[in-house]
């Protein structure tokens, strides 16, 4: 089936946005298998700073603690994931240039406050208690600033130039790491102190991200302002809100079981259970970092119709995974109390058994993801949409059925069921598009003067 591309500009406009796209190829771009070493890199030190905050709580706070700060990005992430649009898989994954960085950065500048008010209207209509309220709203400014950052950080991606990317992510996650450690220490006090790392989330993102990104794509200041052309925000829009629906239901995929937790087990279990799952997150950078670097390199082959490169590099990307996944199956199987015990406290040792369920479901879904990011590369997001739904549903009814009557352990089970079933549809979807033999109307094509820009897919 075929899916917009979105409308083209006007003419004038058109050239404008040719113009600003121009910079971020004029860059020489790592190869592949630089750009994987560094978004991996990046994304690993990332997620250890993220990582580390939790680790903070854990063992100065409680699990309690721990349990509303897990709230507030479970209640953060869909709303953000909506409002994102995904646009730097729209940015890295365009290989036409039809759209420049002004026209991304418009189109987020107005997204992000609507989602921050809808953040903010879910908070005062929702039963929470004040302290985790105001936890919800300052997670949701620091998500704010850092879905700006993510703009920035698309401009670079494009350009295949991850190592600029990994560099503003490892400073940034150290800075926001000591940032949020000051504000408890100063504070003792998680809104507060959130709140603190929110203001630094702030000035990073106008002393770090947009500068570094205006010289490593070596752009005038000029290029990186917002353009506010309507038509061309609504087209852009329209292409990405499959991906960004696509989005929201992946982030509800990942966040519902701590809904159910929150709501039959109370806060000090969802703790426990997000201390562990951290392992999931921190694992799902290395999915990231592989998928950032493979996306833009799929992407292009697909446009050429280069499909035996393309299932080389894929077939590359699934046994990596798989050898990640079963490493960290059998890792957390050995030494999984101890890790638990070392990293946290004994009392999230005591649940060691639903660690190793839990990092079974993360070398599922780290396969699947394989198959998402081809997906996503031949720009099939109408198809990721569509099995994302699936996924959610099975994994809602799978919660409603085990975690009540099983607890933490049912959750863990629920996940790896969401996760099997992610692995069975996203490779279903992707076999027939790689071994099918493209043809010329299968080439993406680009008329002016206000035609339709379509990718047959």
């Amino acid at each position: 089936m075929s899916e917009d591309r979105g409308l083209a500009p006007t003419s004038d406009a058109s050239t404008t946005t040719a113009v600003a796209a121009a910079p971020a190829t004029a860059v020489r771009p790592l190869s592949f298998s630089h750009n994987v070493v560094w978004a991996f890199a990046g994304n690993l030190v990332y997620a250890a700073s993220q990582w580390g905050m939790l680790v903070i709580l854990a063992k100065v706070g409680s699990p309690q603690m721990v349990g509303q700060l897990s709230l507030g990005f479970a209640i953060v992430a869909p709303i953000i994931a909506l409002a994102n649009l995904r646009l730097r898989i729209v940015q890295s994954s365009e290989a036409d240039g039809v759209y420049g960085f002004g026209d991304y950065l418009g189109l987020r500048l107005v997204t992000t406050p609507l989602a921050f008010a809808a953040i903010v209207g879910i908070v005062i209509a929702a039963d929470y208690s004040f302290e985790s309220s105001l936890v919800v709203v300052a997670v949701g400014l620091v998500k704010a600033f850092e879905a700006v950052s993510d703009v920035a950080h698309g401009a670079l991606q494009r350009s295949e130039r991850m190592d600029r990317v990994a560099q503003l992510q490892i400073a940034k996650g150290g800075i926001s790491l000591a940032a949020l450690a000051l504000g408890l220490a100063v504070t003792r006090n998680l809104a507060w102190a959130v709140s603190f790392l929110a203001g630094v989330s702030c000035v990073l993102l106008l002393t770090l991200d947009l500068p570094v990104a205006v010289r490593a794509t070596r752009s005038s200041e000029s290029v990186f302002r917002p353009r506010w052309d309507a038509r061309t925000l609504a087209a852009m829009a329209r292409l990405a809100l499959p991906l960004a629906l696509g989005a929201m239901v992946l982030s509800l995929n990942m966040n519902l079981p701590r809904y159910f937790i929150e709501h039959y087990l109370g806060e000090y279990q969802l703790g426990i259970f997000s201390a562990m799952a951290y392992f999931l997150v921190a694992g799902r950078t290395v999915t990231l970092a592989i998928a950032q670097s493979t996306i833009p390199r799929l992407a292009r082959l697909f446009t050429a119709g280069q499909m035996p490169a393309f299932r080389r590099i894929l077939a590359k990307v699934v046994v990596a995974c798989a050898l990640v996944g079963a490493s960290g199956v059998a890792v957390t199987a050995v030494a999984g109390r101890w890790i638990l015990t070392v990293v946290y406290t004994p009392e999230y040792a005591d649940h060691a058994d639903v660690f190793i369920l839990l990092m079974l479901a993360f070398a599922l879904q780290f396969l699947a993801a394989a198959f998402r990011a081809a997906l996503l590369a031949m720009r099939r997001y109408r198809t990721q949409l569509l099995l994302c739904i699936v996924s959610t549903v099975v994994l809602a009814a799978m919660c409603v059925a085990l975690l009540e009557s099983h607890g933490l352990r049912g959750a863990a089970w629920a996940i790896i069921g969401s996760r099997t079933v992610d692995l069975l549809l996203f490779a279903a979807a992707s076999m027939p598009l790689l071994w099918r033999r493209r043809t010329c109307d299968d080439e993406p094509t680009a008329v002016s003067n206000g035609t339709a820009i379509r990718h047959s897919l």
